[in-house]
């Protein structure tokens, strides 16, 4: 199957947990043609929204410079996860250093742990020594999903940085 066409499955039809339980497929966007990243980008213009993270995270992803504007606009009704992933979609975009604020801020107002260790991977692609701060923080958090899951980001941040 072509990769746009797994793109229709995983980013337009209606989601499921079984296609959404590992993540957005972004290396599907690598694998397509210009033409078809083209396409992929105005879909997910069309369905940007603060129903679902997904296309915020792909077009950060596809650094979609027609994207700016609409994810200003998302951006201060954001709250937690998603507010971090927009924050990141436009640091990707464009750097503007009061992103990292916004993220940074949202990680550290969020009480749910599963929210915050979704988050934690969002700070890591930052790669900002702020955000590496910030997780080396909840290193010692109380619940041990959140200190395992600070581990592995900064493990995948530094990683990426060699």
């Amino acid at each position: 199957m072509k990769a746009y066409q797994k793109f229709v499955i995983y980013f337009l039809d209606d989601p499921t947990w079984e296609k959404r339980k590992d993540g957005p497929p972004l290396e599907l966007f690598d694998r397509m043609t210009a033409e078809e990243r083209q396409a992929a980008e105005e879909e997910l213009l069309r369905i940007v929204s603060l129903r679902d993270n997904w296309p915020v995270i792909a077009l950060g992803y596809l650094r979609s410079h027609k994207a700016k504007d609409i994810l200003y606009e998302l951006l201060p009704g954001a709250e937690g996860e998603m507010k971090v992933d927009i924050a990141l979609a436009l640091w990707r975009i464009g750097r503007d250093e009061e992103l990292v604020d916004i993220a940074l801020n949202a990680s550290r107002t969020e009480e749910s742990p599963f929210q915050l260790i979704n988050m934690l991977y969002s700070l890591a692609r930052f790669g900002v020594p702020e955000t590496e701060e910030r997780i080396e923080q909840l290193l010692d958090h109380e619940d041990d999903l959140v200190s395992y899951n600070a581990r592995q980001a900064l493990r995948q941040l530094r990683k990426k940085r060699k």
